[in-house]
């Protein structure tokens, strides 16, 4: 094997070995790493030179001075950039979820979880949120297109048939790795999994075009009083009419306060800035019917 394409194959092997996690105890971020991994094999290469050779440029006590490549300053990747990465790499995720994001909002909008449809009779109504992991598409005997896909959250996958007249409607975001919610009835025969037969396809950033929402933030008790300020500026900046809860802990459960100085236009530009602010499961949407503590 020449030296080229083995080098050529390192390179990938790092990439690779960096995507999926598995340096991530070394120094720097992914980005940096990713970043370095030129610059590295590089400096392993000459550091493998000198160790076979005689250095002329070590001390007269043989001590070699090797400084390795620095680490550019680049922003870590998104988390849904590393977990995208993760489960191309190793086929499932190693760092988190990519439901996360959406975990308490899913709670809140759905009817059951993936792994309890088995518990549910025939025809039963069900709504369900998800990532999409796999998607088919066919013709039907009618010459339209329709879709068979896997749906997965936290507690398991469920195959999802998804009808011309749905489908057409829904394709824009009915595609591999869209998180969405899925109402439908549930489909059982004996012997084999629930299907869900859908009949209403939603993605997660238009919640709030179908339903009525409330903003619900959850403040920690390690939180600075300026990241405070800055999520209450982000409340300021888009006003509107939707309600906003504060989310505290009273003998273990969790109630609600309603602010009497904040109502805001919610979109996900918003939802998605306090999360950063506040951390990833600090801001959720919740239906505007459920019942609250003021």
């Amino acid at each position: 094997v020449s030296r080229v394409p083995l080098k050529a194959l390192n390179r990938r092997t790092i990439e690779s070995l960096i995507n999926a996690g598995a340096c991530d105890s070394l120094k720097g971020n992914r980005a940096q790493k990713a970043d370095a991994v030129e610059a590295m094999l590089e400096f392993g290469h000459k550091v493998a030179q000198k160790h076979n050779s005689h250095d002329l440029f070590a001390d007269s006590g043989g001590t070699i001075e090797r400084t390795a490549p620095i680490l550019k300053e680049l922003e870590e990747l998104s988390n849904s950039q590393k977990l995208a990465m993760e489960k191309e790499m190793l086929g499932f995720y190693i760092s988190g979820h990519p439901l996360d994001r959406y975990k308490d909002t899913v709670e809140c909008f759905t009817t059951c979880t993936i792994g309890n449809l088995s518990n549910i009779k025939d025809d039963t109504d069900v709504t369900v949120g998800g990532i999409i992991s796999s998607i088919k598409t066919m013709i039907d005997k009618k010459g339209n297109q329709m879709a068979f896909a896997t749906l997965e959250d936290y507690s398991g996958t469920t195959e999802l048939i998804i009808f011309s007249s749905c489908y057409e409607k829904n394709k824009e975001f009915i595609d591999t790795d869209k998180m969405v919610l899925m109402s439908g009835r549930v489909s059982t025969r004996e012997g084999e999994a629930a299907k869900i037969i859908v009949n209403e396809a939603l993605p997660m950033e238009k919640l709030t075009e179908r339903f009525n929402c409330q903003l619900v933030i959850k403040i920690g008790a390690d939180c600075s009083d300026n990241t405070i300020d800055r999520a209450l500026e982000s409340l300021t900046e888009y006003k509107g009419h939707s309600p906003v809860l504060l989310a505290a802990r009273e003998n273990g459960s969790e109630v609600y306060i309603k602010s009497e100085k904040y109502a805001v236009d919610i979109n996900f530009t918003l939802l998605n800035r306090l999360k950063e602010l506040l951390g990833e499961d600090s801001a959720y949407l919740r239906p505007l019917n459920k019942r609250e503590t003021v």
